[in-house]
């Protein structure tokens, strides 16, 4: 039996705004079970009484901190029998990864177009993707996530938090916006004082194991297919699981290599000039500021540094 679960997180900068037109569309069918949550931290009680409830397919209606701590819950503590069919709907303040693997359209719209079509039999578009495993303790706990990046990721994201209010706009730090913030802070004043944006010294050790320290000044991973439209900063060897950027620091031509990069278009003179990129399934490393992986920030441990590898993939549907 097909049944239709709704969970939106009451705080997202455009569940906000859509709120009227998405209540005028569920009382048009009564059948589609809707959860509202105003904390984070209850998030995983209405993804239980889902479960509970049998239900089949799931949209969730929030941004990317909602989205990571759903997959997280759905991963670890398994509350549906059979994983439903998750749909993403954009909900959020960012919205990165649902830009990528969930429905197109403001938030009532998107849902309209979800219930008819499940309702109709389609059995819609499934999207696979990888996660990130993401550990402080050697591997004994993880968190998963899509996007993260370190040194001056971690700056543009602090810059980003600045002003906000906890919720989820603490969360999720406005991913897509760091990107650009960061670059074009960089590009005016350059990296320094001037632009708050600074290298950091670094342990590297990639799938090969061997441990290299050198300054970086960038650090961006993912496995999601698309960040923002023309926006996907990475390009190389593709064969992996997990796509990573890495820039040496100080950046070398960098006015020259920022619109390239951003769009993945790699120049000859990219590797010479510190601008890597390629896949890879494993990667430690040892860093004293924070790594930020879909809005969150993780601490390293001074002993353990940070694991990160390929994780599972979870399979979304796009109606």
């Amino acid at each position: 039996m097909t049944r239709i679960g709704l969970i939106s997180n009451a705080r997202s900068t455009r569940n906000l705004e859509s709120i009227a037109d998405v209540h005028d569309l569920l009382e048009a069918h009564p059948d589609v079970m809707h959860l509202v949550f105003h904390n984070i931290h209850e998030l995983s009680d209405a993804l239980d009484e889902m479960a509970a409830q049998s239900v089949t397919h799931l949209a969730i209606s929030g941004g990317d901190g909602t989205v990571q701590a759903a997959v997280n819950h759905l991963i670890k503590d398994k509350p549906f029998a059979q994983m439903p069919k998750i749909s993403l709907i954009s909900g959020g303040m960012t919205n990165v990864i649902a830009i990528d693997v969930g429905m197109p359209g403001k938030p009532a719209r998107a849902l309209k177009q979800l219930i008819e079509r499940v309702k109709a039999g389609d059995a819609g578009t499934s999207l696979d993707r990888s996660l990130i495993a993401l550990s402080l303790d050697g591997g004994t706990t993880q968190t998963y996530g899509f996007f993260g990046g370190a040194v001056s990721f971690y700056q543009g994201t602090m810059l980003s938090q600045k002003g906000r209010q906890n919720g989820e706009e603490h969360r999720s730090l406005a991913a897509n916006a760091t990107i650009l913030l960061s670059l074009l802070r960089v590009l005016w004043y350059g990296p320094g004082p001037r632009s708050g944006f600074h290298g950091e010294r670094i342990t590297i050790a990639k799938d090969d194991g061997e441990r290299r320290e050198q300054d970086v000044f960038l650090l961006l991973l993912t496995t999601l297919h698309r960040l923002l439209p023309g926006v996907m900063p990475f390009w190389g060897d593709a064969s992996k699981t997990i796509r990573y950027t890495l820039m040496d620091h100080p950046p070398q031509r960098f006015l020259c290599a920022v619109w390239p990069m951003l769009r993945g278009r790699a120049r000859p003179w990219f590797e010479d000039a510190g601008y890597h990129s390629g896949s890879l399934n494993h990667l430690a490393l040892m860093l004293s500021t924070p790594f930020v992986m879909d809005g969150e920030l993780f601490t390293p441990n001074p002993g353990n540094g940070l694991q990160i590898s390929a994780g599972p993939a979870i399979r979304f549907h796009r109606f």
